[in-house]
């Protein structure tokens, strides 16, 4: 079973806003999936977001990556 998390959570993986968040679920660029009404996002549709919107640093490594390993 992969992970899920709250907006609140997953604002603080990301280290952006739960506002940023829910905008970017609202715009359609953040998947999620309602669980006994509440709404959580999965582990691989945020790693596909972070591909899909990640920007490269000057070294090449993915800047806006979580370390998934930690969590």
């Amino acid at each position: 079973m992969q992970k899920l998390y709250t907006t609140e959570t997953l604002g603080e993986l990301l280290q952006v806003s739960p506002r940023t968040i829910r905008r970017e679920r609202k715009e359609g660029r953040l998947p999620f999936v309602r669980v006994r009404g509440q709404i959580r996002y999965r582990e691989s549709d945020v790693r596909a977001y972070l591909e899909r919107n990640a920007s490269l640093s000057a070294e090449g490594t993915l800047t806006s990556q979580a370390s998934w390993a930690d969590r």
